[in-house]
């Protein structure tokens, strides 16, 4: 070390002896060579941790009415929470909350720096039958007490007591000290909260802070001297009314104003009608309803798509109906429900009905053969053709079960115009079906016909049949079947075409049967 010691010294003392030979002197010689002391560089300030939420926690449900505390702990320079509740105590801390209906409470931490860190906590509100006991604030005065009585305050115990007389809880305002407050006023959701008010001025000017109004409490406002912090509580607003208190802090006023509270939804109506309640088997009608107040409403039992959510009003078409059938709708808000039913009451299934076509339409002198369709309801029924007629023959289709179709051949004519009777009889009776026949004077002519359309779609549709024959030779085209319409071709002189048109039909598949210039041709549709 003495060695190292001896060398510094003697670096220097060389130093100063070059600067003797150069003429140069120490500063501020002009003529000196000007050295740059070295940059210094300033200590940087560490950053801040980062913000930690340790905790934050409170019930997943309570009942409509009830409060629940949440309860937070983090390390960081600032916490907050919200909605409607601000800045809240660091490290912890806990208040009550009561809220009307499902609501999320989103707590952020933040340091220094500016960053922050949140956490989400939800809150279920359900409708209890239960009723709600309301938080006792002053534990020490007989009886379930919501707010601070007029003209008393809490102490540190947390006991409401009334304040001794006097100026008040310590040192006020000095006159010859300039006091400010920021802020001076603040405005609270209806829930329980709290905040702070600034005071500034100088080290030694004494001040207090005393709340004028039951609702608000202050918990450091005793006693100070210099600038400083006071925080006051704000209890939850069970009024619907909004309400306005003051704070004397510093002998300024610092006001905070209050929302009401929510008010609770009326509870909700509904009614329900049938445009017809009482149907014969198989028809429909249409539910119609409405509610006041509702937030949501559900269908039960009734018919097919009727059970589920439903619009709060509304109507609903039934659907043929085969049996007697009750429509409920329940409709509901937050503060309860209500029901109504109506009742379609629906007669016996009838006997069977039978439909057939009153006549063939006009056969040819040629002869030919021709279709009668049957339908019958309910789809269960029995039925048998027969005919008396000589010329007229039942090729098939003598009896039937459901929906059928009875074929027939009709000799040639070669006489004056004849008409023949078919007889379908089903429970509910004979059904003649007639079956004219022109005279015998189209002897030579011929007609060509399709036999068949081909498959109709379920849809329908339109189709042609064309009809090729000689000059001057008439023919007819009848059809024997309902769902299917001669829209043009009825008649005609020569060749021609018969245009026609097929119902939808909503069941099973089925056959119609033409007679064109004597011949038969079949209508095949699909089923849907």
């Amino acid at each position: 070390m003495e060695d190292v010691m001896r060398k510094f010294a003697l670096a220097g003392l060389v130093a100063l002896g070059l600067a003797a030979v150069s003429g140069c002197h120490p500063r501020p010689c002009p003529t000196c060579p000007t050295q740059t002391p070295p940059a210094t560089s300033p200590t940087p300030t560490p950053s801040a941790p980062a913000p930690v939420i340790v905790q934050f926690g409170t019930a997943a449900e309570i009942c409509s009415g009830d409060k629940t505390p949440l309860v937070w702990e983090v390390t960081a320079d600032q916490a907050a929470i919200g909605p409607n509740i601000g800045n809240v105590a660091i490290p912890r801390g806990n208040m009550l909350v009561s809220p009307t209906h499902d609501t999320v409470y989103t707590l952020t931490a933040t340091n220094r720096d500016g960053q922050a860190t949140s956490r989400d906590v939800l809150i279920k509100v359900k409708t209890c039958s239960t009723p709600v006991t309301p938080v006792d604030v002053c534990p020490n005065i007989p009886g379930n007490q919501e707010t601070i009585p007029p003209g008393m305050v809490k102490d540190a115990n947390g006991n409401c007591v009334t304040p001794a007389p006097g100026p008040g809880p310590g040192p006020g305002p000095t006159p010859d000290c300039e006091y400010g407050i920021s802020p001076t006023t603040r405005h609270f959701g209806y829930q329980a909260s709290w905040d702070e008010v600034t005071v500034t001025t100088t080290s030694t000017c004494p001040w207090n802070a005393v709340s004028n109004a039951s609702f608000l409490t202050t918990t450091n406002g005793s006693d100070r001297v210099g600038s400083g912090i006071v925080r006051y509580d704000i209890s939850q607003n069970t009024s619907t009314s909004e309400r306005t208190g003051t704070l004397t802090v510093a002998g300024k006023t610092h006001t905070a104003t209050q929302d009401g509270a929510p008010t609770t939804p009326a509870l909700p109506t509904v009614t329900i009608t049938a445009d017809s309640t009482s149907l014969n088997y198989n028809d429909a009608t249409t539910v119609r309803w409405s509610s006041q107040n509702a937030t949501t409403c559900v269908g039960s039992g009734g018919s097919t798509g009727w059970s589920g959510t439903r619009t709060v009003s509304g109507s609903f078409p039934t659907g043929a109906l085969t049996s007697t059938a009750t429509f409920t709708i329940s409709c509901s808000n937050s503060a309860g429900s209500a029901s109504a039913s109506v009742t379609v009451n629906v007669g016996p299934q009838p006997t069977c009905v039978l439909t057939v076509p009153s006549t063939t339409g006009t056969i040819p002198a040629a002869g030919s053969n021709t279709g009668i369709s049957v339908e019958v309801n309910p789809k269960t029924c029995t039925w048998t053709s027969t005919t008396a007629t000589p010329w007229i023959h039942i090729v098939s289709g003598t009896s039937g079960t459901g929906d059928g179709n009875v074929l027939i051949t009709v000799d040639a004519n070669t006489g004056a115009t004849r008409t023949g009777t078919v007889t379908i009889t089903g429970a509910d009776g004979q059904h003649n079906v007639s079956v004219p026949q022109a005279a015998g004077t189209t002897t030579g002519c011929t007609f060509t016909v399709a036999s068949t359309t081909g498959t109709i779609p379920a849809a329908g549709s339109n189709t042609g049949i064309s009809v090729v024959t000689q000059a001057g030779c008439t023919w007819t085209a009848t059809s024997n079947a309902g769902f299917v319409t001669i829209v043009s071709g009825a008649s005609g002189t020569g060749s021609g075409s018969v245009l026609v048109t097929v119902a939808p039909n909503t069941g099973a598949p089925r056959t119609a049967v033409l007679t064109i210039a004597g011949q038969t041709v079949t209508v095949p549709q699909a089923g849907n």
